[in-house]
């Protein structure tokens, strides 16, 4: 847990040299910690030795750490293709232009100011409907494969800096919501 709160802190502490808006890009992090926070240690960690108690207690704060978790990485994906799709034509027509490729739609007579609208749509479709908590799991799988495939265009730097929504696109795709009594009992604090 005290990482989880050194996490949250090194984003507050980021906002100085960084735009509030590439902070808010990346508040999936934030949701990373919370969801630490909340869930606490696993069965193997040094705080059971250490006798650490949970600070939240609640049998609810399984639902509250996925929720939160979740409602941060639509925000995110949602953001970003705001930011950088529908929002900054101009910076999705200069990566079309350096990767013309990229538009696979171009044979069926999309061109690319089209093609960055609708995949700007899809990626901001994807967060919200993430953030709603519906068809968490499908979504998270076709958002999960879509990351994935950018991979062998932009690199190594491109799959370390998916590292964070693989891991929480993982979490939610085994664990979508709290309601099952397997989520609750391996999500739920520990005395």
């Amino acid at each position: 847990r005290a990482a989880a709160l050194l996490l949250a802190l090194l984003g507050l502490i980021a906002m100085v040299p960084f735009s509030f808006e590439s902070i808010l890009e990346n508040v999936h992090i934030l949701g990373i910690a919370l969801f630490v926070f909340i869930v606490g240690r696993g069965p193997f960690a040094l705080d059971r030795i250490r006798g650490v108690k949970p600070p939240i207690r609640d049998g609810e704060a399984p639902v509250w750490a996925l929720t939160l978790l979740r409602i941060c990485l639509g925000f995110a994906i949602a953001l970003t293709a705001l930011t950088e799709k529908l929002l900054d034509p101009g910076l999705a027509k200069a990566l079309l232009e350096q990767l013309p490729f990229l538009d696979i739609a171009r044979p069926f007579g999309i061109e690319d100011p089209q093609f960055a609208y609708l995949a700007g749509l899809t990626e901001l479709a994807i967060g919200v409907v993430i953030m709603s908590g519906q068809l968490t799991r499908p979504v998270v799988a076709v958002g999960g494969a879509l990351f994935t495939l950018t991979v062998p265009i932009f690199g190594w730097s491109e799959f370390l800096g998916h590292l964070p929504f693989y891991g929480i696109m993982f979490v939610l795709f085994m664990a979508p919501n709290a309601s099952s009594w397997q989520v609750k009992r391996g999500l739920r604090p520990r005395a």
